[in-house]
């Protein structure tokens, strides 16, 4: 009779002691996973009677991540083994799903309803349903009040502020290379300013760039340790530690009307192994309850555990219903600010070969770029030499033209190494002039 009881007991439904598996790329910070993971394990159980194990892959950055998710589709073309995609902006989730690698998701008709399809211009959803906003981000210029009013500077207010030659190694820049976030906040100076003007400015910015980060929170780290005194952040990086420390410390500001907001998707991958965990993560994280994590500042009896994030949500039930929530974070439904408009088939196409333009003229030759940018500013009559340093290498129209055979390793390794070589060769025009023409005075 007791081989029956056991034959019976191992086939019983395993509704208690079942665990699920669930696996995240993403280049969002470790506070996002600290407070996020453990909560929807605690919602998993509660809601499913089952674990959940939750894997985060982050390789260092967006465009770290994409290189290592396009390298696992390569030798796995159905399935990367990852389940979903979190972060890293717009454009990162246009270019998915314009090679369709992602899967479409329904979700459930109250937590649709819930978000909005569109806020300030912005899509918070795909038309295809194959990616929706988490949270919204905007741009600007974070900087440190007390060591500004030390060294007897204004506060910036505008991205041609940061091209100034009085912020000479005042600033902090994440390297495009590998931050998708300050490669958009190039594009939109290029935007904001026009691409003649736009390119001036990024080059004063880079020549007062005391150094290009691998992150972009190390520039806000930067700032708050007084190693800057400015950076270009992202909004919630700078809303978080003003948060933390104090508005007479740090500030914030938005470049009026020459700034966008950036919806923050989420998004199940082609081929994702755990469909059905993935799907309760996408309808939980935009539920009322995970989006007032977004907002509220830690010790809320609603808002995260350890650290505030300072980012604005996209359920505008969270913030009907936390009605005292930090009051650093704006409210996106009753944001009145003019959104600049991008392009953004233009910039996808604009997105590889801006970045490695971008690396191969201002960063390989930082060094000869700040030495001629300091004999530029040791002598303001320099005008000439300014209009060189600053002029763009290319036009616009030239660097899509040469975009169109960017997948060619050979044809962009030689057009990097050509670049590099033609700004060098700049820059050491540049000091070898001013230094005759200094030398005369």
């Amino acid at each position: 009779m007791w081989k029956y009881v056991l034959v019976f007991i191992l086939f019983l439904p395993d509704h208690g002691f079942s665990s699920d598996k669930l696996s995240i790329i993403s280049p969002h910070r470790k506070s996002i996973q600290q407070e996020f993971v453990p909560k929807f394990k605690e919602y998993y159980k509660k809601k499913y009677n089952s674990t959940v194990e939750v894997e985060w892959i982050d390789q260092g950055g967006t465009e770290s991540d994409l290189r290592f998710l396009y390298n696992r589709y390569k030798s796995s073309p159905e399935s990367s083994g990852i389940d979903i995609f979190w972060g890293g902006g717009d454009l990162t989730f246009l270019d998915l799903e314009k090679k369709n690698l992602l899967e479409p998701i329904v979700l459930n008709k109250k937590i649709d309803t819930e978000i909005a399809d569109e806020i300030v211009g912005l899509p918070l959803k795909s038309k295809s349903k194959s990616w929706y906003s988490t949270a919204i981000s905007s741009f600007g210029i974070f900087y440190n009040k007390k060591l500004l009013k030390l060294q007897k500077m204004k506060f910036p207010t505008t991205w041609t502020d940061l091209s100034k030659p009085e912020y000479y190694q005042s600033i902090s820049v994440a390297n495009p290379s590998h931050s998708s976030t300050s490669l958009l906040m190039n594009l939109i100076v290029l935007k904001a300013e026009g691409w003649e003007n736009g390119w001036k400015t990024l080059m004063g910015i880079a020549g007062n760039t005391n150094r290009f980060t691998h992150s972009s929170s190390d520039p806000i780290k930067a700032v708050v340790s007084g190693d800057s005194s400015i950076a270009t952040a992202i909004d919630f990086y700078a809303y978080a530690k003003i948060t933390d420390l104090g508005e007479t410390n740090l500030g914030f500001v938005l470049p009026k009307n020459k700034t966008i907001f950036n919806s923050d998707p989420i998004a199940v991958l082609k081929g994702a192994p755990n469909m059905k965990p993935s799907k309760r993560f996408l309808e939980w994280i935009l539920s009322k309850e995970a989006q007032a994590l977004f907002f509220l500042p830690e010790g809320h009896k609603n808002g995260p555990k350890f650290s505030t994030l300072g980012r604005m949500a996209v359920n505008h039930l969270a913030y009907k219903e936390n009605q005292a929530q930090s009051s650093k974070v704006l409210n996106p439904y009753k944001i009145r600010e003019k959104n600049l408009k991008l392009d953004y088939k233009k910039f996808l196409k604009l997105k590889g070969i801006l970045k490695d333009h971008i690396f191969a003229v201002q960063i390989a030759p930082h060094k000869k770029l700040k030495q001629a940018w300091k004999k530029i500013i040791e002598k303001k009559t320099l005008t000439e030499q300014f209009k060189n340093f600053a002029k763009p290498f290319l036009t616009e129209k030239e660097l899509l033209n040469l975009a169109t055979k960017w997948n060619n390793n050979k044809f962009r390794n030689h057009h990097m190494n050509k670049w590099t070589l033609e700004a060098t060769s700049r820059y050491e025009k540049i000091i070898t002039e001013t230094s005759k023409r200094l030398a005369s005075y």
